[in-house]
C-alpha cells in the first residue's frame, strides 16, 4: 500500500509539473503574441462611422513578432483616427523601436499621450515630440488635436498621465465650448483618474463621447476575471473593459505589452476598435 501510494503521488506531481510548465510556456509564448482586436459600437444609419482604434501599453523595446502582427491587424482594421494611449516607450533606448514602428504605421490622423512609463523611464519630452512629429503623430499632453473625418469634425483631448505626470483638464479643453458639434474624445494613460472623476471632482461643462485609458494590463495575468496580485497604481477600481463613469463612458484598453514579468494569462493583448 505505501508502495502504491508513492507511486501516485510521484505521478500526481509529475502530471502537475507538466501542467505548470504547458501554462508558463502558454502564458510567457502564446498569449503575448496572440493579440486580439476587439470591435465596439456600430457607427451612425445611413453614413460610414468614424473608426478610432486604440493601441496601449506597447512598451516597446523592439519591433517582433507581436509588433510585426499589431501592424497587420492595423492595415485590416483601417483606422480613420489611431490613439496611442500611453506606456509606448519605456527609456529613451526604446525610441530606434518606436521609430521602426511608426514608419510602418498608414493611418490618416495620429494623436499619442504620456502614461507613466515615459516619465519614469526619462524618455526626453523634447525628443517624443520631435519623433512623433517626423511621423505625423501629434503628442498630446494636457492639449487638444482636432480632425476632420469625412466632413464631420472629431476633437481629442490628450492629458498627461495621472499616476506620474499632471493632467490639467482645464488647459486642454481650454475654447472648446465654443467649438463647433462633432465628436470629443478624452483620452488619459491611468484610468485611476476617471475614479475621481465620477466623485465629481472638476468636471468640466463638456460631454465628453467616450473616455480611453490603458494603463492595467487588463490585470496581466487573470484567472475569471480576477487579476493575480494587486493592479498598477493609478488604477483605481478600473481592471479592463466598458465602464460609465460621472465624467463619460469609458474604455479600458488591456494593451499590448507587458510590464515586470514577460506573461500574460486570461488577459489578451489588445487593439481596440471604435465605430462612432
Amino acid at each position: 500500500m505505501r508502495k502504491t501510494a508513492d507511486r501516485i503521488m510521484r505521478r500526481a506531481g509529475f502530471v502537475l509539473a507538466v501542467l505548470l510548465a504547458c501554462v508558463l510556456l502558454y502564458a510567457s509564448l502564446a498569449e503575448p503574441n496572440w493579440v486580439a482586436v476587439t470591435h465596439h459600437g456600430e457607427g451612425p444609419a445611413g453614413r460610414p462611422p468614424i473608426r478610432i482604434a486604440v493601441l496601449s501599453d506597447l512598451h516597446l523595446d523592439g519591433v517582433g513578432y507581436r509588433e510585426r502582427v499589431v501592424i497587420e491587424r492595423l492595415r485590416e482594421v483601417r483606422p480613420d483616427i489611431l490613439v496611442l494611449a500611453g506606456d509606448v516607450v519605456d527609456e529613451p533606448d526604446d525610441l530606434p523601436a518606436l521609430r521602426t514602428l511608426l514608419s510602418q504605421l498608414d493611418v490618416p490622423h495620429a494623436i499619442a499621450v504620456l502614461g507613466n512609463w515615459e516619465h519614469w523611464g526619462g524618455v526626453s519630452l523634447e525628443q517624443l515630440h520631435k519623433l512623433y512629429r517626423d511621423h505625423k503623430v501629434a503628442l498630446l499632453v494636457n492639449a487638444t488635436a482636432q480632425f476632420s473625418v469625412d466632413g464631420h469634425p472629431v476633437r481629442l483631448v490628450g492629458l498627461d498621465d495621472a499616476t506620474a505626470g499632471m493632467p490639467r483638464l482645464d488647459l486642454a479643453i481650454r475654447g472648446l465650448e465654443e467649438a463647433a458639434a462633432g465628436l470629443t474624445i478624452l483620452v488619459q494613460h491611468s484610468p485611476g483618474f476617471f475614479a475621481a472623476k465620477s466623485a465629481g471632482v472638476g468636471l468640466p461643462d463638456i460631454a465628453f463621447d467616450l473616455c480611453l485609458s490603458g494603463h492595467t494590463h487588463g490585470g496581466q495575468i487573470t484567472l475569471f476575471g480576477w487579476a493575480f496580485g494587486p493592479l498598477p497604481p493609478g488604477s483605481g477600481p478600473f481592471v479592463a473593459g466598458r465602464y460609465e463613469t460621472a465624467a463619460c463612458p469609458l474604455y479600458v484598453s488591456r494593451g499590448l505589452g507587458t510590464s515586470v514579468l514577460p506573461l500574460r494569462f486570461f488577459a489578451r493583448p489588445e487593439i481596440a476598435a471604435f465605430d462612432l
